[in-house]
């Protein structure tokens, strides 16, 4: 009797093998989906945010204030950064030796970057 439902359990054993596989392949699929739409979200944001950065130190009146070294009016321009970003949370101006010279809002960054 053991013999007879032998065959009928392997190939129950092997439907289940064949649709577990199906069923992990399209799991798989539809993750790999969901990070790549999610990639390409986060990246487009990405540019945005690199773009805006790069257009407001292109600003005369902030670069005159880095010139002159003067921090005060640097960091009112960098509240003014995080303000109007909207997604931006604080912003700092680093020295070629990666210490920070300023930054907003105050304590929100790291001393010593590099």
């Amino acid at each position: 009797m053991f013999f007879g439902i032998l065959p009928f359990l392997l190939f129950l054993l092997y439907v289940q093998f064949i649709f577990t596989g199906m069923l992990e392949k399209d799991a798989f699929q539809r993750e790999k989906n969901h990070l790549q739409v999610m990639v390409k979200s986060f990246s487009g944001q990405f540019e945005k945010v690199l773009k805006f950065g790069e257009s407001y130190a292109a600003r005369p009146s902030l670069r005159v204030s880095l010139v002159e070294t003067d921090w005060k009016e640097v960091t009112k321009h960098l509240e003014n950064l995080v303000t109007i970003s909207g997604v931006i949370k604080s912003a700092l101006v680093l020295s070629p030796e990666g210490n920070v010279l300023v930054q907003y809002p105050e304590g929100e960054c790291l001393r010593k970057v590099m």
